[in-house]
């Protein structure tokens, strides 16, 4: 009687554990896309900040915000989710992906936010 009991115990064991396991790929799956994404809105982030960076004075304030403030709140989420983004790492690729999606994303904010703050200095 106890056997049965022991080896009914063994089995659900092992059942939790596999499903544990496989649970935790698909999680590994998900870091891994929220690496891959947040390269592809780094690449995004660099766009806006160029196209507002070099649109024409008399049309890029919007109701009185600078168009940076546009750029600098998504690329701060981007930085956000490429460092989480680390933990996904499986490769070389993914290495270089979140390294660059950092390196990009904070160079933006900083760029922007010294912009934003000097020129409402100037202004």
């Amino acid at each position: 009687m106890v056997a049965f009991t022991v080896l009914g115990i063994v089995k659900q064991f092992n059942r939790i554990r596999s499903s544990i396991r496989i649970s935790l790929k698909g999680y590994l799956k998900v870091k891994e896309k929220i690496n891959l994404w947040s390269f592809f809105f780094s690449l995004i982030c660099i766009m806006l900040f160029l196209m507002s960076s070099f649109s024409w004075r008399g049309e890029s304030f919007i109701a009185g915000i600078h168009p940076l403030i546009f750029v600098l709140f998504p690329a701060l989420i981007t930085l956000i989710f490429g460092v989480f983004g680390f933990s996904g790492i499986l490769n070389w690729k993914g290495l270089f992906r979140s390294i660059t999606t950092v390196i990009i994303t904070s160079t933006i904010s900083i760029v922007a936010t010294i912009i934003i703050f000097f020129g409402s200095l100037l202004s």
